[in-house]
């Protein structure tokens, strides 16, 4: 556990020491909002539809979307950096096992992916007055759940084929 909040810290480090890169991505997430939010009232008023139908329906896929990326694409990201800072090596010498390395390397990407889930579920709600059920927003967090469960394990492969490859893009 120890050695996994020590991935996180190092990671988060290494991000907010580039602070305005932090704020143009919330500000990109918040401007997708705006841009669905805009298309969803042109859409509404010209089907003749009621409430935000296509709002919620976009903001919800945008943010499982988001999630889902984090899941699939953070072991391989979180690898190939290692990589191209040159600490791979070192990093998988510790005295820990290797697929411990590679889920503790994507903690804080998949824990970013999250964060902005829940900024853009936060977003619709409070700013754009997006109403959620109760009973769906429960269900949507098992869904989310189940997927990055499923996830993982592709993350886990495509992070093997990052270190066998060198490149997987």
């Amino acid at each position: 556990m120890m050695r996994a909040l020590a991935f996180l810290r190092k990671d988060f480090r290494n991000e907010s020491a580039y602070g305005l890169s932090m704020f143009l991505q919330a500000f990109g997430a918040f401007s997708h909002l705006l841009i669905f939010y805009f298309i969803s009232k042109v859409i509404s008023g010209a089907a003749g539809m009621n409430g935000g139908g296509y709002f919620a329906f976009a903001m919800v896929g945008i943010a499982f979307s988001t999630c889902a990326t984090g899941g699939l694409a953070g072991m391989a990201d979180a690898v190939r950096k290692e990589q191209l800072s040159g600490t791979l090596e070192m990093t998988l010498t510790a005295p820990s096992a290797p697929s411990f390395l590679v889920f503790a390397s994507s903690l804080y990407p998949m824990l970013y992916a999250l964060a902005e889930t829940v900024f853009y579920v936060a977003a619709g709600v409070v700013v754009f007055g997006v109403k959620l059920s109760a009973a769906g927003t429960m269900s949507a967090l098992l869904l989310v759940v189940l997927t990055l469960a499923s996830l993982y394990g592709i993350g886990f492969f495509s992070a093997g084929f990052i270190l066998i490859f060198k490149r997987g893009d």
